[in-house]
């Protein structure tokens, strides 16, 4: 919704935020909270990790001998925490970007080229909200995966925590673990 307009678009091309303050938020309205930022968190982490995470930048099809790829236009790597910390809490971990993006003294970003999806997941699940304090929302996610490998150990689900905060004025993401 926006004005007075109503409609559908697909998540894909939507970064949504919420500036509602934690005692404006209903039992419902949290709930719906952290379904829709739980996917659009993963889908953000997997663009950092694996896109630039910054609106406009292009893959260039320039590698260099290390494995990274050239991302156009320029941007700094300040430019991408700043981006990064607009939707993750200050308290999330910006390590993977140390391993992910290279800045080089030509002013461009180079983002690390190697990666793959894991094809034993099935579907994940945001099942509930698990806890609530004045800040901050805890939910449990569960994750199916597939056996495809038929080892005698494997573990079919497991139980992650989702937790976001109210910070700087809008609800961020505090801890999300990367599925892929």
């Amino acid at each position: 919704k926006s004005g007075s307009n109503e409609g559908y678009m697909l998540a894909e091309y939507v970064n949504c935020t919420c500036t509602a303050k934690p005692e404006e938020l209903s039992t419902e309205n949290r709930i719906a909270l952290g379904a829709v930022l739980y996917y659009q968190s993963l889908r953000l982490y997997i663009d950092f990790e694996r896109e630039g995470g910054v609106p406009n930048l292009k893959r260039t099809g320039k590698t260099n001998e290390e494995g990274f790829e050239k991302l156009e236009p320029k941007c700094s790597r300040a430019k991408l925490i700043e981006n990064f910390h607009s939707y993750f809490a200050k308290d999330f971990s910006e390590e993977f970007l140390n391993t992910c993006y290279h800045e080089e003294t030509d002013g461009y970003l180079w983002v690390a080229t190697g990666y793959g999806d894991n094809v034993m997941l099935d579907y994940v699940e945001i099942d509930r909200l698990e806890k609530q304090a004045p800040d901050t929302l805890t939910y449990h996610v569960t994750v199916h995966w597939n056996n495809l490998s038929d080892e005698p150990d494997f573990k079919e689900f497991d139980d992650l925590p989702f937790r976001l905060v109210y910070e700087d004025g809008s609800w961020k993401t505090a801890e999300v673990q990367s599925i892929y």
